[in-house]
C-alpha cells in the first residue's frame, strides 16, 4: 500500500501541508515532513537549514537519513 504525499506550493511564504486524510496544516518553518519517518526527516532538515547546498541535495539527504533509521521508509525516491 503506497501512501501518496504531496506538499502544496509555497503561497505567500506559507508552507501548507496536505495529508492523506485531506487535512491541512501549516509549518512555522521553511520546511515540513510527514509520514512514518517525519521526526527523522525534520531533524535532518533542521540541521541543514543554514548549510549552503542545493534544495534537492538537502531533500535527498533528509530522505536518505530517514531511510537509514526508519524501517518503513525506503527508496527509490523521486525528486522532481
Amino acid at each position: 500500500d503506497i501512501l501518496s504525499i504531496r506538499l502544496s506550493r509555497v503561497y505567500h511564504h506559507q508552507l501548507p501541508v496536505r495529508y492523506s486524510d485531506y487535512s491541512v496544516s501549516e509549518s512555522i518553518y521553511n520546511y515540513a515532513a510527514i509520514g512514518s519517518g517525519f521526526m527523522v526527516a525534520l531533524g535532518a532538515l533542521a540541521t541543514t537549514q543554514n548549510v549552503n547546498i542545493y534544495p534537492t541535495t538537502r531533500l535527498r539527504t533528509a530522505l536518505d537519513a530517514t531511510a537509514q533509521h526508519i524501517a518503513t521508509v525506503r527508496g527509490p525516491f523521486i525528486v522532481e
